[in-house]
């Protein structure tokens, strides 16, 4: 085998990289998209309208799809997850389940409700949960300053609750109420967190 087929010129070190770049890139780009749900993952007994857009690819970080009520994240995590990219992302994403499973029902989100829970419900739930996590204050991350707040008022705690740190009094998901006020807290209720930021100014 000739020598020149490992030798690259000088002029060829551009290309290449470049192309290194795209082969490699969505093997490390946490950034690029994320799927919350598979089909396997799904709720059973969907119309395959209902399936294709809860199992698209979303413009978010792979932290986004594990966040989880009641924890705390780095600042990093936090300037990796939270972008205006992802929250277009998220609204799109919810707009387009709500249109495509309207005539669908999650069989099975609730053993006391026989009647079956929207479809709407998850990615109503992921928006308020993104939201609630992703809270700034005068560009300070509140999620970090109530995990600060958290640890000084008790050191030898592990992870908060889920009624610790989310609001759970104001959300009702239930088939009675609308898709997406349900997973926003009423205009009048503060979150705990803008009182964490609010307490925390000096």
């Amino acid at each position: 085998m000739p020598s020149s087929f490992f030798t690259l010129t000088t002029s060829e070190w551009p290309q290449r990289i470049v192309l290194l770049g795209v082969i490699l890139a969505p093997l490390f780009d946490v950034t690029a998209a994320v799927k919350f749900l598979t089909a396997q993952t799904a709720p059973v007994g969907i119309s395959s309208e209902c399936l294709d857009a809860l199992t698209v690819d979303v413009p978010c970080s792979l932290y986004v799809s594990r966040f989880r009520p009641g924890y705390y994240y780095t600042e990093t995590v936090l300037d990796e997850a939270c972008t205006a990219g992802c929250e277009a992302g998220l609204l799109s994403y919810e707009t387009s389940v709500v249109s495509a499973c309207s005539s669908d029902t999650w069989e099975g989100y609730d053993d006391d409700d026989d009647g079956g829970e929207q479809l709407g419900t998850i990615p109503s739930l992921l928006r308020y949960l993104y939201s609630v996590i992703c809270l700034r204050d005068s560009g300070r991350w509140c999620n970090v300053l109530g995990g600060v707040a958290a640890q000084t008022s008790d050191p030898g705690s592990k992870c908060p609750s889920n009624r610790e740190i989310v609001v759970v009094q104001g959300l009702h998901f239930r088939k009675t109420a609308q898709v997406y006020t349900r997973a926003r807290l009423p205009q009048t209720q503060q979150h705990p967190l803008h009182a964490i930021c609010a307490s925390s100014k000096a």
